[in-house]
């Protein structure tokens, strides 16, 4: 009894999920490895068909073949890798499954690890794919393809033994057989994702790293894409509202008004330079006109002079001229 009810909790998807769910055929039909025998004999599994998520097989039938005396009939079975482009990401990169040199990946060793980790969907056109429940098991387990079925096997197989029919079940024991085939579908569908794996290894990446790098590597491009749009791009921060007016008047040709320097004054209304306090002995002034004068105090006047506006040009921002500093940089802007 707990046998069964661990049976019926098992809730792996992937291949090795449901064998083992399968192996619990037997107690419904005891002859069910007889019936898969005889199935592989009148023409076995033929893979007819693949897609980027889905293959489709063609499985010859045996007991509607020969009710209808058709020895041809056969019936579709189709296997889905549900999380191909999740399991790509976590291994690809795991050189574990690279050639020999380390230099890239094995695709025949990648698709081997990819075939059992995959999260698989599956279904049989078959009728006792239906009737004998195991489209209820398999949709039970979100691993039924297509379509669901919610209708519970009360008569015909009430402990829900099992998972597939036996055109299922040939199909999933030949499915390890097909890991070359496996390798090429990878290498025309999937290599551009699995070459991405690989090129984030140089990072020291671990799997569960190396899929969160993806992510963020695909949120980035989505960034990217959205370019500068209005609220998804461009400067963030925040001008203050004296900087918004400004650059407005800027774009629009217009200079900004001056604003006021020290105690309200400005340029215009600042001192002469002439009165400027540079230190030392105040200048005297000659009383003379007319031409210059030769005296001592007219020599020493001419020179104060030049000095004096030396002094004035390199003492802007000493003494009393310290307002006049701020208003030269607003000037210059």
């Amino acid at each position: 009894m707990f046998s069964g009810m661990m049976e019926s909790i098992i809730l792996e998807l992937n291949y090795n999920g449901l064998m083992r769910k399968q192996a619990s055929i037997g107690r419904l039909f005891p002859t069910f490895g007889q019936r898969v025998r005889k199935v592989a004999s009148r023409g076995g599994v033929t893979l007819v068909e693949k897609l980027p998520h889905t293959w489709h097989f063609k499985v010859a039938s045996v007991t509607t073949a020969d009710k209808t005396g058709n020895p041809g009939l056969q019936f579709d079975v189709y296997i889905r890798f549900v999380n191909l482009d999740e399991v790509i990401k976590q291994y690809a990169g795991d050189k574990k499954f690279w050639n020999d040199k380390k230099t890239d990946v094995d695709y025949r060793l990648l698709s081997s690890e990819l075939m059992h980790r995959v999260d698989i969907e599956t279904d049989c056109s078959c009728p006792a794919d239906l009737y004998w429940g195991a489209e209820y098991i398999k949709t039970q387990r979100d691993a039924q393809y297509d379509h669901g079925e919610f209708r519970a096997p009360d008569i015909r197989n009430p402990k829900q033994y099992g998972a597939l029919c036996k055109h299922g079940e040939l199909v999933f024991e030949v499915l390890p057989m097909y890991v070359s085939t496996f390798a090429s579908f990878l290498k025309e569908f999937w290599s551009e994702e699995i070459q991405d794996a690989v090129n984030t290894v140089g990072r020291g990446f671990t799997p569960a790293q190396r899929l969160a790098a993806a992510d963020l590597s695909r949120q980035e491009e989505e960034t990217m894409k959205k370019g500068n749009r209005p609220g998804e791009g461009g400067r963030t921060s925040k001008l203050s509202p004296r900087e918004e007016q400004e650059e407005e008047e800027f774009k629009a040709g217009e200079t900004p008004e001056a604003e006021p320097v020290g105690d309200g004054e400005d340029i215009a209304t600042a001192e002469p330079m002439g009165d400027i306090d540079l230190g030392g002995e105040p200048e005297k002034k000659s009383t003379k006109t007319g031409s210059p004068s030769t005296s001592a105090s007219g020599k020493s006047g001419v020179k104060g002079s030049k000095t004096s506006t030396k002094s004035g040009t390199k003492g802007i921002g000493s003494g009393n001229n310290s307002a006049l500093k701020p208003n030269n940089k607003k000037g210059t802007k």
